[in-house]
C-alpha cells in the first residue's frame, strides 16, 4: 500500500507545514516535493479563514496539488460550499474560487481510507451507522458530491455550541463518542498532546487526534504516518 502522511489542522501556518513536511522528508529545505513515492493527506482547516489569515491562507493554498494530494475538507472551508459559518468566518473571493477549483478537480474530499483507518477531519459517531470504514468512506463522498452545505457536514453538536444531538464529519468534538468499530484519525478539537482511544498503538481499531492548536493556539504541528495500518507520529514544534 501507499504510505501515507497526515497533515494536521494548519490554518494557515504555511511555514509550520513546510516545516513538518520537511521533518518528515517530503520536501527539502527550499520547499521542493521531493518525495513522491508517500500521499500526503490534509485533515481539514488548512485555511482559517478569518480576515486576518487571508494571505497566510492562500499561500497554503498555493502549495495544495504540490505538497498536498488529498486535501479533507474542514469546518473552516465549509461555509465557502454552503455549510454553516463558525464564529469570526471572513469570505474571500480568492480564497472561494481556489477553493472550488480544487473541489472540481476532486482534490477536496470528505473523507478517505488508508490501509482500513476512516480519516476524516472531525470523526464519525456509532449512531452514524456505518460498519466499515469503506462503508462510512463511500457514503460521505456520494453526499458531498451532490449536496455538500446538507447534512451530516452541516451537523453541530452542543459540544461546539449547535442543536443536533451530535456533530458530523466536519464538527463533532472529540469529547462525542466516536465510532469504534474501525479506526479513525481526526483533527479538528485542539489539545495538548495528541489524544489516542481504544487499542494500544499500532494496534486497530485506534481513535486518534492530531489537533494540538497548531497555527490557531499556537505554532506546534504533529502529523502521522499510515502504513499498514500502523501508526508514526512526526512532532514539529
Amino acid at each position: 500500500m501507499t504510505p501515507t502522511f497526515v497533515v494536521p489542522d494548519v490554518h494557515g501556518a504555511y511555514d509550520r507545514m513546510g516545516q513538518l513536511l520537511e521533518r518528515s522528508g517530503i520536501i527539502d529545505a527550499i520547499g521542493r516535493r521531493t518525495n513522491h513515492d508517500v500521499r500526503v493527506v490534509q485533515l481539514g482547516d488548512l485555511c482559517n479563514c478569518v480576515f486576518d489569515s487571508i494571505e497566510d491562507d492562500l499561500r497554503c493554498l498555493d502549495r495544495v496539488e504540490d505538497w498536498i494530494d488529498v486535501y479533507l475538507v474542514g469546518n473552516h472551508e465549509h461555509p465557502y460550499f454552503g455549510g454553516p459559518p463558525f464564529l469570526g468566518f471572513h469570505r474571500n473571493r480568492r480564497i472561494d474560487g481556489r477553493l472550488r477549483e480544487l473541489n472540481g478537480k476532486g482534490v477536496i474530499q470528505p473523507s478517505i481510507v488508508v490501509d482500513g483507518v476512516l480519516v476524516t477531519h472531525a470523526g464519525i459517531s456509532t449512531k452514524d451507522g456505518y460498519t466499515t470504514a469503506d462503508e462510512a468512506d463511500r457514503d460521505l463522498r456520494e453526499r458531498w458530491e451532490v449536496r455538500p452545505q446538507g447534512r451530516p457536514f452541516s451537523r453541530i453538536g452542543p459540544f461546539r455550541g449547535g442543536w443536533d444531538a451530535r456533530g458530523g464529519p466536519l464538527w463533532a468534538d472529540w469529547s462525542e463518542p466516536k465510532c469504534r468499530k474501525f479506526s479513525q484519525v481526526v483533527g479538528h478539537t485542539p489539545g495538548e498532546e495528541p489524544r489516542w482511544r481504544g487499542a494500544p498503538r499500532h494496534a486497530q481499531p485506534f481513535l486518534l487526534c492530531l489537533d494540538v492548536g497548531g497555527g490557531k493556539r499556537g505554532t506546534r504541528l504533529v502529523g502521522a504516518w499510515l502504513r499498514d495500518g500502523a501508526v508514526e507520529l512526526v512532532d514539529a514544534r
